[in-house]
């Protein structure tokens, strides 16, 4: 009943309304139980699984975790792991993962605990439930267990190793700060790190084969993800042994498979996890242990559906161990330009004293990789990948490798200069001096002058050139045409060559000891030996060649016009001692995890980098390396612009 004023009437009036009892959401639950991520890796926000029609969902959501450095911010929903940003939540419940960079400080302080030392991976593992409230007292919050796994993006190896300290960082006080030093660092593949009293010494390591004792240290493996970085195994035998590339999840044994590859079928084998009741029962096999099973042709694979079935013979589960490693870095690819004569990066090894081990001049030697029946030019490209790689030959016991060499000197002509299945020592074939009207002087001739060919005796170039073998004075030999007869000359020394008008043939020098083959001996001359047989009497020590006066004055004739000549050869012998040569070497194939390169121009501008590292190289006048560093995998990208032979004596 109402009324307006005291003496008004009383008038009726009646109110609708609605009394609601909440029906709040009786379960929270999310599509996984387990977010898991790496650092700077972006993986999908999850929400809650959407509540029934009806349900009322909660308004606010908070969570905790088991590890005491987490924090929750329920202001901004933000949880925190001693201070660094870890993950987000969002007013709706949903759950993303944030991983900072800064995140390396916390992974860095497990380093020092030796954290999951065997597989080398550094991980947080979070045991975490989430809460959903519904902003009233009476009514009761519900929750959902969820776990997070946060994982380091780089491994920690501990591994022996043949090592050379290189530079101390001073400023280290802890374990943790050295691994942080060290991953910071581009060109840091390992590091060493002990205690001795209050004083740590933490040191940038790297592999030094040269070295006959090893070393403790840790070891650099970027870009560490199970689904993408191969694993080194330990197993009894060297068959077994080896590192094993990933090749997909195996959804139903819930672990990735690994394969070694090799080049014959018992070489091929997988590392898989063993699940008892689907795989065969095998001695030593515990569930959920390593397995190792050879590859065979009718094995299934579905890598988009995560199913393997195995046909191959079990090879065992004597695995010792499985760790993390770092691929082999490939060859420098692209050292030369398209079309350049000559290599115009120098490749040294500084772990040895002598320099440009993988690099030769044009007027050097060097020692054979391959047999007169196979290809030069194949090995040198099948070892290269690039096209264009010559080589060049210098036969010696001592030396069994050879370095990457260009030019213009193909090197199946050098191989052609080889007796078939020759000896490590060989002297070589008569060479060819100069072709046309030269000669030696007259007062060198042997015998009482010229051999003419008669009725009874032939007198070909061969015929001339036994001769001289058969005499032990006889060095060089002409022969040729006169008086329009053959004619042979034989020569106990040649120091000049003279002229002689009427006669039209070749001289060639006889060889008595074994010597070296020049590299690339048009290159040679024209690039560098010219220089010195035009402005000095010889040419210095490092650069001496057979019969070098003789192929100066040949040369000579040429630049004045060439009268009486044919043709010039040009030096293309030296002793087996006469330079620095045994040391050179066949740019491998791969490079283990952690060795060392040096970089130079022919103008000495040297830069330094590891196998690890993924070099971008620009070149510009003045010549000058920019390198964009990022430790993953070894690449050299070809050097644009830059002169295909500068700053050459």
């Amino acid at each position: 009943m109402l009324r307006k004023s005291p003496t008004a009437d009383w008038e009726k009036k009646s109110v609708d309304f609605i009394l609601v009892k909440p029906s709040p959401a009786k379960k929270l639950s999310y599509s996984t139980s387990l977010i898991a991520s790496s650092i700077s890796q972006v993986v999908p926000p999850v929400l809650p699984v959407p509540f029934k029609e009806g349900e009322m969902p909660p308004n606010a959501y908070t969570m905790r975790c088991d590890k005491a450095g987490f924090t929750f911010d329920s202001l901004h929903g933000i949880g925190f792991y001693n201070g660094h940003p870890l993950l987000e939540l969002q007013p709706n419940g949903q759950l993303s993962l944030n991983i900072g960079p800064s995140f390396v400080h916390i992974f860095d302080s497990m380093g020092s605990s030796k954290h999951n030392k065997k597989i080398g991976l550094l991980d947080l593992k979070l045991k975490c439930r989430i809460f959903g409230s519904f902003g009233d007292q009476e009514l009761a919050p519900i929750s959902a267990r969820m776990d997070i796994a946060v994982s380091d993006s780089t491994c920690w190896v501990e591994e022996k190793i043949p090592c050379r300290k290189t530079h101390r960082w001073t400023h280290v006080t802890s374990h943790a700060q050295c691994q942080h030093t060290c991953r910071n660092t581009a060109s840091c593949s390992h590091y060493k790190y002990w205690r001795h009293g209050r004083t740590a010494y933490c040191y940038d390591t790297k592999l030094d084969e040269t070295k006959t004792s090893t070393c403790t240290v840790w070891s650099k493996v970027p870009d560490c993800n199970p689904m993408s970085t191969c694993v080194k195994v330990d197993a009894p035998t060297w068959l077994e042994r080896g590192i094993y590339c990933p090749v997909g999840y195996d959804i139903d044994r819930q672990s990735m498979t690994y394969l070694k590859d090799g080049k014959t079928p018992k070489e091929r084998i997988y590392l898989r996890r063993y699940k008892a009741g689907v795989d065969q029962t095998v001695d030593g096999c515990t569930n959920g242990g390593w397995l190792l099973q050879e590859k065979d042709a009718n094995d299934f694979m579905s890598l988009s559906k995560g199913i393997f079935e195995f046909s191959g013979p079990l090879v065992g589960c004597q695995v010792k161990g499985v760790s993390y490693t770092g691929l082999p870095c490939e060859q420098p690819g692209n050292i030369t330009e398209e079309g350049a004569d000559m290599q115009p990066i120098i490749l040294d090894d500084p772990n040895t004293k002598d320099p440009a081990d993988f690099w030769l001049h044009p007027c050097a030697a060097l020692a054979a990789i391959a047999g007169p029946e196979s290809s030069p030019q194949d090995a040198i490209e099948a070892s290269f990948g690039t096209k264009g790689w010559d080589l060049g030959l210098c036969k010696q016991g001592e030396l069994s490798q050879l370095t990457s060499v260009s030019g213009a000197f193909p090197g199946s002509e050098v191989f052609a200069q080889m007796p078939p299945e020759s000896a490590d020592d060989f002297v070589p074939s008569p060479m060819m001096i100069v072709e046309g009207q030269f000669v030696c002087p007259p007062g060198c001739m042997l015998g009482d002058g010229p051999i003419f060919e008669s009725d009874i005796e032939s007198m070909e170039i061969g015929d001339c050139e036994i001769k001289c073998k058969n005499n032990d004075d006889c060095h060089f030999f002409w022969h040729g045409s006169q008086h329009s007869a053959n004619t042979c000359r034989l020569y106990s020394r040649c120091d000049n060559l003279l002229r002689e008008p009427g006669v039209e043939g070749v001289l060639k020098a006889v060889p008595r000891s074994p010597i070296c083959l020049v590299n690339n001996p048009e290159m040679c001359w024209t690039k560098t030996m010219r220089r010195y047989a035009l402005t000095s009497e010889k040419p210095p020590s490092e650069f001496q060649f057979l019969y070098w006066n003789l192929h100066a004055q040949c040369d000579y004739m040429l630049l004045l016009g060439g009268w009486g000549v044919s043709g010039c050869a040009r030096p293309s012998h030296r002793t087996l001692k006469s330079h620095r040569w045994a040391h050179k070497k066949l740019l491998p194939e791969e490079f283990a995890h952690g060795t060392r390169l040096k970089a130079a121009t022919p103008c000495n501008q040297q830069v330094d980098w590891c196998s690890s590292l993924w070099i971008v190289t620009s070149l510009s006048p003045p010549l000058s390396l920019s390198l964009s560093l990022s430790l993953s995998l070894c690449v050299f990208a070809v050097c644009k612009d830059l002169p295909a032979l500068p700053c050459w004596v």
